[in-house]
């Protein structure tokens, strides 16, 4: 999707972010397994690999709450704050965490936009999707992040 954005209109782009956020919607409805022992971890329930976290693996985390602690120490991290900083309890769901047109292919049968490049995707509390595609997004794809943000706005509570 990364080698084509650029030329085509902004109605087709903002076809396939919203077909890119009903994976994502769907993502989110997936739950780790009751007997993984952790909330948030890698898919397996190991350690998180994740460039803004850490150099190394980190967790994986019991809790949600040991998780924000570890968010709320990163500076580069602050400006997502609002994400996160509120009382109410957050599911932890399936996510991809390298969320990017880079990571996104148009299938050649009908153009449908299929998410690749799993190595990352793991258990994260269900806001981390959104702040890894303003992290993920390199080299910056013009409108991808503000697309996405706005489609992710209008599907809250659905």
């Amino acid at each position: 999707m990364a080698d084509v954005w650029d030329r085509v209109d902004e109605p087709i782009r903002r076809v396939w972010v919203r077909k890119v956020m009903e994976s994502v919607k769907a993502l989110r409805r997936l739950g780790p397994p009751k007997d993984l022992g952790v909330l948030v971890a890698s898919i397996e329930g190991g350690g998180v690999i994740d460039g803004i976290l850490s150099e190394g693996e980190v967790g994986p985390f019991a809790s949600v709450a040991a998780f924000r602690d570890l968010l709320q120490s990163n500076p580069s991290l602050q400006e997502y704050r609002y994400l996160w900083d509120y009382d109410r309890e957050v599911d932890c769901v399936l996510t991809h965490a390298d969320l990017a047109p880079r990571n996104i292919i148009l299938r050649s049968s009908d153009g449908e936009p299929v998410i690749i490049d799993w190595e990352f995707a793991g258990w994260r509390p269900e806001y981390w999707e959104r702040i890894k595609w303003h992290f993920a997004d390199f080299p910056e794809t013009l409108g991808w992040v503000e697309m996405m943000d706005e489609v992710d706005d209008k599907s809250v509570g659905e």
